[in-house]
């Protein structure tokens, strides 16, 4: 694992996936499923802002991972402080269209993601 991946992993503290005790049986199960790729798909999602900020949704269509998989590792990030909202000249929050023409938030790396990805 590289030395930047090892240090998100332990920053975010370890985070796994894992349902709620309400959840249902499926997403106790999806959860288990994800455990194996999420420390991956963290790094993925980490690199893929580095090259250019992205919505959940330009984010799955990027790395090729389903986009509330995806969504969920993006939050990680945020959640450590890697990721953060973009935001216009106003303050404002930036949002796209998906593809079903809802708005979503545009998201960019903080400058710790950035130290983090070897960017800075």
């Amino acid at each position: 694992m590289p030395n930047w991946l090892l240090s998100m992993y332990k920053f975010v503290g370890g985070s796994m996936p894992k349902a709620r005790t309400t959840d249902i049986e499926t997403s106790h199960e999806a959860a288990e499923l994800a455990k194996p790729n999420a420390e991956q798909d963290r790094a993925l999602a980490l690199r893929s802002l580095g090259e250019k900020p992205m919505t959940d949704y330009e984010l799955s269509l990027h790395t090729g991972r389903y986009e509330r998989s995806i969504g969920k590792r993006r939050t990680d990030l945020y959640q450590a402080g890697y990721v953060t909202f973009l935001t216009d000249e106003n303050g404002n929050k930036v949002k796209r269209p998906t593809a079903t023409g809802a708005k979503a938030i545009v998201w960019t790396l903080t400058t710790l993601g950035r130290i983090e990805a070897g960017l800075e």
